[in-house]
């Protein structure tokens, strides 16, 4: 007889893996093939989400969500400690270390010792657990660096497993991490619900993934979990659930465990009709559970003893871990079914697309782009010149290694999938946001330090960025006072010598004269807005050699170099083609959609869903007024409307490339309607139905209106069904010409039109979506107004035969925006600077120092640091080629592990062909880490 245990638990509304095993468990064929059973005992806990990190850890606000991350860690440490027959997996490690710093060194042995013997497995091993639609490559790196290094430190150990069970789809760029990052393979949890019907049919929830990159294959063995990452129905005996105990005394009126262990055995053997092997695997635990690990421990040893006692069931169950399990599988040599796409977009039901939350909290996901970038800056600047061996560095190193430490660990907890994928509570997200000010705060005193040191002056620089008003900025203010306001500029971009690149600038309105700092002119442009004092000043500048730390002088003083140029009124309407000085025209509207609000899947947080799933949106606003001006380095168009005032600038230095900054006022919702609001822009591209969008910024993503490469797609969500994240580049071309439109943070987008690309930015929902978070995005200011937002995108027309890399140059310009720092009346020295830090040289593919290196670099150890190189080109090598200085040790994305050794002892899968890379050569696209090492005298001189 076959029991079925899913009614006696309750649907989890954050995944639907319930009602789709219930379907296949009433038909399952009995098979009484020998098994073995791996139980993964783990607790699932979100870096936020309903509770703040720290109201998580310490068990506070236990009235939102029981949940206390230090007594979980507690009592699976005593349980372990008790009986080495018993495991456990940690992924979190942003809580371990919390946990970790509170014990005392008896506690810290006894956990090193369980480590050490494999009863306690480190899995991910990240700072959180990252969202894989929305943070930017740069910072899933870091992250998962800061929890690595971590654990290395501590424990010695590298994690052998990915483990992403519970982000809302999976993109490519992690899929290719997770080989570089020396896992062995992976384990997931939510695909789409027709996807993974069909895997249950074919047996196919484990392949081999072998993402889309350039020059080189990334391949990683894939788990897709059978139930999520909760246990068995019925077998959850966490203290916060009613799951009845289990009865083994025979003289108990209660006894139970002959048919409970029946239910149990039961549904492993249901399990394995849908994979391959003899080996399976099944986690116990959910979100935050464990608290009391010996009654879950408890009943769970009760049922296997009863089990693997009796031959009958032909079935053995063991506590294990993710990498016993995969070695056992990579025993077996089976051939597995290959996989070349990624798992976006994922819906759990019908209706039901998790795409809204590419864009949901608009402000937030500007603020960690924002801030993952200068981060990198600050980061540079500071190992720089501490190997220039500055004296306010080496005197004040607890003051800079905790503001290091602490921007890396509020940036690392923005890259969990509630935090950047803007799924968490309000308050929850304003904890966020409120670490990430604190950490900004204090890198920015640290830098603020260190620039006086070695610029040779007193002051406070500030920073005053482009989406505040110029009376905001007291420097600017200054100028009003006769003050010369002085702008620093660190830009450290590399072998860009000769390229040029704008400054925008904030100031009054006032006739200016602005110098370099060899004392030569420099013209620009000052736009105001109709009757405002609120301006931006705009020039452009050749990146020099060494472009190292630049200044310009600004005064009120004459000749003047910069003036305001008038804007002129035209006619304008949504269907005007936009075109500035000659180049390439398109069209330009704002729509939105009406969100769905009925009761059974309304528009919230997680999902999108239009009314009548309809791809058909609304005007949003209507024009008001239009200008357009013309100065010595832009054009300007100005459209005001009702709701959202648009400039497009058309910049002289770079063809064909408008910059649009959309300036969003509070969305209306008076008529109680949820609003989706999208910019729309048209070009005569013949796009055939396909686009492409990047993922997290790196390798471009095919993608197919209404079509999935892996089943046959049933659509039921017109719009939803095809949107897609976008982190830094959405992409049409025809067989002649290409258009890319850039942006400042993740988003969603698609192309339902030929020729269009359709961009949702931003999102004012009514109903909460019934994922758990319980609240509708109804975001609103300190004024209870619907929240107002600033957003730029570049927008650029290019032959990709003739320009292949064109977006990427956008891209890359973008994520390496200088450091523009304000003062009044200082007199700087000039700073010769050469930012390729270490003795070695970047060739492109024509043997020139030439191309689009992301060069990021940090401490690592004493004497040591980590240095990585990314190649942001589309198409075309990097090649490295190092000096005698220091040794370059060549390692994981991570840096946790010699390269050399982790490829001689990872696992060998049968269809992964090992391809052993060229170590010189950097493909598109691909990011190279290495340990460096100053070497010692003796060692040069042996050398030469």
């Amino acid at each position: 007889m076959i029991f079925l245990l899913f009614s006696l638990v309750a649907a989890n509304l954050r995944f639907g893996d319930k009602e789709q095993l219930e379907k296949h468990h009433k038909h399952f064929p009995l098979v009484n093939e020998s098994l073995t059973v791996h139980l993964i005992p783990h607790s699932h806990d979100d870096v936020g989400w309903l509770k703040t990190v720290d109201q998580y850890f310490n068990g506070l606000r236990n009235d939102i969500q029981w949940a206390a991350v230090e007594y979980i860690i507690d009592s699976y440490i005593q349980a372990l400690s008790k009986d080495p027959t018993k495991t456990f997996i940690q992924v979190e490690t942003a809580f371990f270390k919390m946990w970790w710093d509170k014990q005392n060194e008896e506690i810290k042995n006894l956990t090193k010792n369980l480590v050490a013997n494999g009863q306690l497995e480190f899995i991910s091993g990240g700072w959180c657990m990252n969202d894989e639609a929305t943070p930017y490559y740069e910072d899933i790196i870091d992250q998962m660096t800061l929890g690595h290094k971590f654990l290395l430190d501590t424990f010695g150990i590298t994690p052998q497993v990915g483990w992403q069970i519970d982000p809302f789809g999976h993109q490519s760029t992690w899929i290719s991490y997770s080989n570089q990052m020396g896992f062995n393979g992976w384990f997931i949890g939510r695909i789409d619900y027709q996807d993974k019907e069909k895997r249950l049919n074919e047996k196919s929830l484990e392949m081999i993934i072998i993402p889309p990159t350039k020059g080189i294959e990334f391949p990683i063995f894939s788990h897709v979990n059978y139930y999520h990452y909760s246990a068995p129905p019925g077998f959850s005996f966490d203290a916060s659930q009613r799951t009845e105990a289990i009865v083994d005394d025979p003289n108990s009126d209660n006894y139970n465990i002959e048919t409970r262990a029946q239910q149990f055995v039961d549904y492993f053997r249901a399990q394995s009709t849908h994979f391959q092997g003899n080996h399976l695997i099944h986690t116990l635990g959910e979100d935050f559970q464990w608290s009391n690990a010996a009654i879950f421990y408890k009943n769970i040893d009760k049922l296997l003893n009863y089990v693997n006692s009796r031959p009958q069931f032909n079935m053995k169950i063991i506590y294990s871990t993710p990498s016993t399990y995969f070695k056992a599988v990579n025993d077996q040599n089976l051939t597995y079914p290959v996989k070349r796409d990624d798992f976006f977009p994922y819906a759990d039901r019908g209706h039901s697309y998790w795409t809204g939350y590419f864009t949901s909290r608009v402000a937030y996901k500007g603020y960690v782009r924002y801030f993952g970038r200068q981060a990198q800056t600050y980061k540079k600047l500071i190992t720089y010149f501490q190997l220039q061996n500055s004296s306010y560095i080496s005197g004040n190193k607890t003051t800079v290694y905790s503001a290091i430490q602490t921007m890396n660990e509020a940036l690392g907890c923005a890259q969990h999938h509630d935090a950047v994928a803007g799924t968490a509570k309000q308050a929850v997200n304003d904890d966020y946001t409120l670490q990430l000010v604190r950490a900004e705060r204090k890198i920015r005193n640290v830098v603020n330090s260190l620039l006086n040191e070695q610029l040779k002056v007193n002051t406070t620089f500030e920073y005053c960025n482009w989406n505040v008003s110029a009376g905001l900025c007291a420097g600017a203010q200054a100028l009003k006072n006769g003050k010369t306001l002085v702008i620093t500029v660190v830009d450290l971009k590399l072998y860009q010598a000769g390229q040029v690149d704008k400054i925008r600038v904030k100031v009054p309105k006032l006739d200016l004269r602005v110098v370099d700092q060899n004392g030569n002119a420099v013209y620009g442009d000052i736009i105001c807005g109709t009757g405002s004092n609120d301006c931006d000043l705009y020039f452009l500048y050749t990146i020099p050699a060494n472009n190292g730390i630049l200044t310009f002088n600004i005064s009120t003083s004459a000749p003047y170099t910069a003036t305001t140029f008038t804007l002129s009124a035209m006619n304008y309407t949504d269907d005007t083609s936009i075109s500035l000085n000659g180049s390439q025209q398109f069209k330009l509207k704002y729509s939105y959609y009406e969100s769905y609000q009925g009761s059974d899947q309304p528009s919230g947080a997680y999902i999108f869903r239009s009314v009548n799933g309809s791809d058909l949106t609304k005007q949003y606003g209507s024009i008001i007024s239009a200008s357009i001006g013309y100065g010595r380095n832009l054009s300007v168009l100005v459209v005001i409307r009702s709701y959202t005032k648009t400039i497009i600038r058309k910049f002289s230095h770079i063809a064909d490339t408008y910059e649009i900054e959309s300036q969003l006022d509070s969305i209306p919702v008076g008529d109680q309607q949820g609003k989706e609001i999208v910019i729309q822009i048209d070009t005569n591209i013949d796009n055939q139905n396909t686009f492409y969008t990047d993922s997290n910024g790196l390798d471009l993503q095919k993608r197919i209106i209404n079509y999935r490469p892996t089943w046959n797609l049933v659509v039921d969500e017109q719009a939803a069904g095809n949107y897609y994240p976008y982190n830094g580049v959405i992409l049409l071309n025809d067989s002649t010409q290409a258009v890319a439109l850039i942006n400042d943070r993740s988003q969603g987008a698609t192309s339902l039109r030929k020729g269009q690309i359709e961009v949702m930015i931003h999102r004012r929902t009514l109903r909460d979506d019934y994922r758990g978070v319980d609240e509708a995005l109804n975001e609103q200011d300190a004024f209870k107004q619907g929240l107002t937002q600033n957003f730029i995108h570049i927008l650029t027309f290019f032959n990709p035969k003739l320009l292949p890399n064109r977006h990427r140059e956008v891209q890359y310009y973008l994520d390496l925006q200088p450091l523009i720092l304000y003062s009044n009346d200082i007199k700087p020295i000039n700073v010769d600077v050469n930012w390729n830090i270490f003795d070695f040289t970047l060739f492109n593919d024509q043997g020139q120092k030439k191309g689009l290196p992301k060069v990021t670099v940090t401490e690592w150890n004493t004497n040591q640091y980590l240095l990585r190189i990314n190649n942001l080109q589309e198409t075309g090598t990097l090649s490295i080629i190092t000096g005698q200085l220091y040794t370059y040790t060549e390692t994981t994305l991570t840096g946790n592990q010699p390269l050399s050794e982790w490829r001689q002892k990872q696992l060998k899968w049968k269809q992964i062909t090992q391809v052993q890379a060229d170590d010189s050569i950097i493909h598109p696209l691909q990011t190279r880490t290495y340990i460096v090492t100053k070497r010692v005298q003796e060692d040069q001189e042996q050398t030469n």
